[in-house]
């Protein structure tokens, strides 16, 4: 969702630039990340200790 809020942002209402994809691109691998580090705490919590 906040992908397709940014590439709005960015593309459909403004010009097709090389730093709109670049901006769009770190920001899918910083969610991506993000899901990451969320992901292995949440495994942690429910393993056995």
């Amino acid at each position: 969702m906040a992908t397709l809020l940014l590439a709005r942002l960015l593309l459909w209402e403004g010009d097709w630039q090389e730093g709109s994809l670049m901006l769009i691109a770190i920001a899918v691998l910083a969610m991506g990340a993000g899901a990451v580090v969320w992901l292995k705490r949440l495994h942690q919590e429910m393993s056995p200790s």
